[in-house]
C-alpha cells in the first residue's frame, strides 16, 4: 500500500507490505521501487517490507536544498522510519540495490542502533571511480533532456 510523509517539506512516498520484522529495500539512482517487486512478492509472506520512492523518483519530491548528498537521502529514509509509529523502537534489516546501497552505508554510519542487518546488491562501500561519475552525469543530463 503507497502512503507518504513530508521530509524538510518534500512529499516523499513509500510502500508497506506484509507483517513481521521490518526490512527496507532502497533503489538506486535512475530505478524506482518496481525493482523490488518479485523481492516483495516472496518477502511479504513473512516480513513487513518498506521500499521508499527514493526524492525525485516518480512521485516523490526533490529534498528542497542546492547539494543534495548522500547523507540526506539517509537522513530522509531515518525520518521514514520514526515516521511509522509501530517501528521507531525496532531495529531493522537494510538492503540497497547500486546507489541505494551507498544510501544504506550512509545509514548505518548514521545510526548504527538501528540495524541489526544491511545487505550491498550491486553496490559497493568503495567510493565511484571518475569514469563512474561520468557515466552517471551523461545519465543525469539525458534524464534532464
Amino acid at each position: 500500500m503507497q502512503q507518504s510523509f513530508l521530509y524538510q517539506n518534500s512529499q516523499i512516498f513509500y510502500t508497506d507490505n506484509g507483517e513481521g520484522n521490518v526490512i527496507f529495500l532502497i533503489h538506486g539512482f535512475g530505478e524506482d521501487a518496481s525493482i523490488w517487486n518479485l523481492q516483495l512478492d516472496f518477502l511479504k509472506l513473512k516480513y513487513r517490507v518498506i521500499i521508499p520512492i527514493l526524492p525525485g523518483t516518480n512521485s516523490s519530491q526533490l529534498i528542497k536544498k542546492d547539494d543534495v548528498t548522500i547523507d540526506d537521502y539517509a537522513n530522509c529514509i531515518y525520518h521514514l522510519f520514526l515516521s511509522i509509529e509501530n517501528i521507531k523502537a525496532q531495529q531493522i534489516s537494510m538492503f540497497g540495490h547500486s546507489m541505494g546501497g551507498y544510501i544504506t552505508l550512509a545509514f548505518a554510519k548514521l545510526f548504527p542502533n538501528k540495524l541489526n542487518a544491511f545487505g550491498l546488491i550491486h553496490s559497493t562501500a568503495f567510493a565511484d571511480s571518475e569514469e563512474k561519475k561520468q557515466v552517471r552525469l551523461r545519465g543525469i543530463e539525458m534524464m534532464q533532456e
